[in-house]
């Protein structure tokens, strides 16, 4: 009989909100956690030598991981006495768990690194390994902090991947000890590495140039900007032919917006009568760069309030990607305010849709009645489909969004969304019990948008995983050259269904579990045995979630619409 799949968009999200610093470290941590598991993975594969706590050590990141994201925030008094000592000790409390998430995954793939060292490649110059953590070949943006010893402040230096294809990077900030950079790679194997060395020479590695760009352009996307206000009037996709900005709607893109309640017992009586939303005034240019990676503007805004706002529009050069990050300084109150960052997106034909726990949900179509129409909880993506294709939005750091228009109030217990306008509710302080009351702090967050033309439910989860999960980066200093090859993965094809990949080896078994999802919601087969290494493979067996036997797989697995595997890799 068929299978009604429905989601329950949980009204309680909206507390995430009053913790957005907290969110973001944990929303990074669940990110770091999963591409250490592929990190681990590849150090069973490669027969690397690893600790014999480390399945406990990953059960702690697990706890604590659990712990964060428990739905309260707080003591039941913590908005009607935000300074008691039982407030901040339950705080205090809460908060622990996201940062022993954060200081132990980073812990976790440190160990990792260490193990595999003996593995990679060293030269007589600074090496840079790269691994991707997902099941597919990609280009992608890989961020690593280079040791001034290695790559010293100025010095002229050429990267090459071991093809010899130069690599672009570009600096993102820098410290007394280090320069972080970004580095666009072509080519990562899946589950597998790269590698990219830091040769001494002529052809340096340039600075973004300074300067007031004349306009924001690439071989994909073409924006006309507000500079007045900051914003983005029109966003020409050049591949799918649209301007994909609604010149209709209320609020354009990128608009900021600051949003005042009078009272927070309004929202308890199930409605808004007494509220004011706001743009950011005094809005300036801040800077503009033109790199090898990306082109970008840089704004700076204040709310009538105090709050100070940085952003910077990035538009990407070897691939079809638009970056915004944003840093808001904000003195904080007691009374209740929120932020929003707008994106009134627009394709003839267009449905929102959203990757929640499971699969994707099209809000007011397959979720249930009663569950949250107001909010939502995003994990990886939201995607507008339509004609001629589709475009995909990520936040690694925020997850609430209200879809077709800024909803605060409405409370309906079922609605489509009015139009194809998406709000990223950054954050707020609106209940009234077990959240936090202050909004005080820097925060930063970000955006990622790509489009396609593949409509598919399976085409919008790979690229909203792409644009959340970075390839991982490690520098090695100069070593004598060691004696092997390139490493190659487990791998030999891309794994699409592919969600995450663990460590399964136990009592001297060494084995890896491949943890397989159907996207589109169409019956396929799986030709594991055709794009597994059959050097590498023992023995294959599709097992339950405790890891026990369920079948052996001699060639093909048989995965139904949306249908959830786990297949045990015995390895030789």
């Amino acid at each position: 009989m068929p299978v009604h799949r429905a989601a329950w968009p949980d009204w309680w999200s909206d507390g995430i909100g009053s913790a957005p610093l907290e969110t973001a470290a944990v929303r990074a941590a669940q990110t770091a956690a999963v591409a250490g598991d592929a990190l681990q993975a590849a150090a069973r594969i490669h027969r690397a030598e690893l600790p014999g706590d480390l399945a406990a050590e990953r059960g702690r990141i697990t706890e604590a991981l659990v712990f964060s994201a428990e739905h309260t925030y707080g003591a039941d008094d913590s908005v009607r006495d935000p300074l008691a000592q039982n407030t901040r000790e339950q705080w205090g409390e809460k908060a622990s768990h996201a940062w022993e998430a954060v200081r132990r995954t980073r812990l976790h793939q440190e160990t990792l690194w260490g193990a595999l060292e003996p593995s990679l490649g060293r030269g007589p110059s600074p090496t840079l390994a790269v691994f991707n953590p997902l099941g597919r070949r990609r280009d992608g943006l890989a961020v690593v902090n280079v040791d001034h010893e290695l790559w010293p402040p100025g010095r002229a230096v050429t990267l090459r991947d071991q093809d010899g294809r130069e690599v672009p990077a570009q600096p993102l900030g820098s410290r007394a000890d280090g320069t972080t950079w970004a580095l666009w790679l072509a080519d990562v194997p899946p589950l597998g590495f790269a590698t990219v060395t830091l040769e001494a020479g002529p052809a340096a590695c340039p600075a973004p140039r300074a300067g007031d760009l004349a306009e924001l352009a690439s071989d994909h996307y073409r924006l006309d900007l507000d500079r007045e206000r900051g914003t983005v009037r029109h966003l020409h996709d050049l591949d799918l032919g649209r301007d994909l900005v609604d010149p209709e709607a209320p609020w354009p893109l990128l608009a900021c917006i600051h949003e005042r309640l009078g009272n927070r017992h309004q929202l308890e009586h199930r409605r808004l009568t007494d509220v004011r939303r706001e743009p950011l005034a005094d809005v300036r240019g801040d800077g503009a760069a033109d790199g090898p990676i990306w082109r970008s503007l840089a704004f700076t805004g204040a709310s009538p309030g105090g709050a100070v706002l940085r952003w910077e529009i990035r538009l990407f050069k070897p691939t079809a990607r638009l970056e915004v990050r944003l840093s808001l300084r904000n003195p904080g109150t007691c009374d209740p305010e929120g932020w929003y960052v707008a994106w009134p997106l627009v394709l003839p034909g267009g449905r929102l849709r959203y990757q929640a726990q499971g699969g994707l949900v099209e809000p007011g179509r397959n979720q249930l009645p009663g569950s949250s129409s107001d909010w939502h909880a995003v994990q990886d993506l939201v995607s507008l489909v339509g004609d001629p294709g589709q475009v995909v939005l990520s936040s690694a750091e925020t997850l609430l969004w209200q879809f077709g228009g800024l909803n605060l109030g409405r409370f309906r217990p079922i609605a489509r969304p009015a139009s194809t306008h998406a709000y990223s509710w950054v954050m707020n302080n609106y209940w009234t019990t077990n959240f936090r009351a202050s909004l005080a702090g820097e925060f930063r967050w970000g955006y990622a948008l790509t489009s396609l033309r593949d409509r598919g439910e399976g085409a919008a989860v790979q690229a909203g995983q792409a644009l959340r999960q970075p390839l991982l980066g490690r520098m090695l200093p100069p070593g004598a050259p060691r004696d092997h090859g390139p490493l190659t993965g487990l791998l030999t094809a891309d794994l699409p269904c592919l969600e995450r990949v663990s460590d399964a080896s136990f009592a001297g078994v060494r084995a890896v579990r491949l943890h397989l999802r159907e996207p589109d919601g169409a019956r396929c087969t799986v030709p594991l045995r055709d794009i597994l290494d059959p050097a590498r493979v023992v023995a294959l067996d599709r097992v339950d979630p405790l890891g026990r036997v369920l079948a052996t797989i001699d060639g093909g697995l048989e995965l139904g619409p949306h249908e959830r595997a786990s297949v045990t890799v015995r390895l030789r």
